[in-house]
């Protein structure tokens, strides 16, 4: 897991930031994919709920 706390440059993240949260995503959605432990999806679908009201995904030129 890539850890990263957002900072904004002018109230926007960062390229890396993009980069690494658009990651922990994927992982996070492969994992869940995958387990069918309960407490593990639980936390995995608490993780993917935190990253996406943080900053919803932006379309190009948008």
């Amino acid at each position: 897991m890539i850890a990263a706390e957002p900072r904004q440059i002018n109230g926007q993240e960062s390229v890396l930031e993009t980069f690494v949260r658009d990651e922990n995503l994927k992982l996070y959605r492969r994992l869940l994919s995958e387990t069918h432990d309960e407490d593990r999806r639980r936390v995995l679908k608490q993780l993917i709920a935190q990253l996406t009201e943080r900053r919803p995904r932006s379309s190009v030129g948008g």
